[in-house]
């Protein structure tokens, strides 16, 4: 797992000329065979949290040592299907703990993909967006799923005199490259930025690769 530069991230992510040339020959072909090609493609779903945690949440976890650790002081792990799991259990019983959102998706396993929950709102009479949106861009290779990931949260910074948004604050900001098995979880603390209670914000992962049946492998 490796911290990545915006500059990095848009070369990893911008597909080479043949790709692109690949699929701007698949867009002119037939719906018939483009789903077809489809069809015949592994997928991969990804499913994502946006999490806040009180600040002891990495004890209370009982995570291991940190894999990474980025110059803004942000911490990722990677863990197994197994310890996943184990994990969710344990942050179930976190007081505290909060669900701020769980955005999924589902994409080829050689493509892009960009979900997001976004709400706009006024600030300065103009609409802003703000929410959590991630940009992925997996590729699978065999049982794994290499795993280029760009997630950004904001939301309103309020006025402390009438309440009223009045900037926008990012919570998170991360960008990496990861080699994920297949159930596997990443895991994120998104560093320093804390919420009015003094919980820190925390963004998780999991792939589930899909054959070419539509089944999860196993």
């Amino acid at each position: 797992m490796v911290w990545l530069t915006p500059k990095e991230r848009e070369q990893l992510i911008r597909p080479k000329p043949l790709t692109r040339f690949k699929w701007q020959l698949i867009s002119l072909a037939p719906p018939q065979v483009w789903r077809y090609y489809r069809s015949k493609q592994p997928a991969v779903g990804i499913a994502s949290h946006l999490l806040t945690l009180p600040p002891n949440a990495v004890e209370l976890a009982a995570l291991p040592t940190a894999v990474s650790t980025n110059q803004d002081g942000a911490r990722a792990w990677i863990l197994s299907p197994s310890d996943f799991k184990t994990f969710w259990q344990r942050i179930g019983l976190i007081p505290g703990a909060t669900i701020a959102g769980s955005p999924s998706v589902q994409t080829s396993g050689d493509s892009q993909a960009q979900v997001s929950m976004i709400n706009n709102i006024s600030i300065a009479g103009k609409l802003v967006p703000v929410g959590l949106t991630v940009d992925l861009a997996p590729k699978i290779v065999g049982d794994s799923v290499r795993l280029v990931v760009a997630a950004t949260s904001t939301s309103p910074f309020d006025s402390a005199e009438n309440n009223t948004p009045t900037a926008i604050r990012t919570n998170l900001s991360l960008v990496c490259q990861a080699w994920l098995t297949n159930k596997s979880g990443l895991i994120m603390d998104g560093g320093s930025a804390r919420d009015a209670k003094g919980n820190s914000y925390w963004f998780i992962l999991s792939p589930t690769i899909i054959d070419a049946n539509g089944n999860p492998r196993k």
